[in-house]
């Protein structure tokens, strides 16, 4: 959500879902769970949607986490 405007803003695109949203402590970044590309993986990129990059290839991740 724009908090100066209070409109929501879609962060991502695309096929698949997209869940399970996770802010950095430094609130720059966001990680999601993804199964854009298959199976769920996760991805992060910055707050405003952008950069968005796969981290994870293998296995089955779900519901991502930052620690301090």
């Amino acid at each position: 959500m724009d908090v100066a405007t209070r409109d929501y803003v879609q962060l991502t695109q695309g096929a698949g879902r997209n869940e399970n949203p996770s802010w950095a402590p430094d609130g720059r970044h966001i990680v999601i769970s993804s199964n854009r590309g298959g199976s769920t993986q996760i991805w992060s990129m910055l707050a405003d949607g952008t950069q968005l990059r796969q981290l994870t290839s293998a296995g089955v991740n779900e519901k991502p986490v930052w620690t301090k």
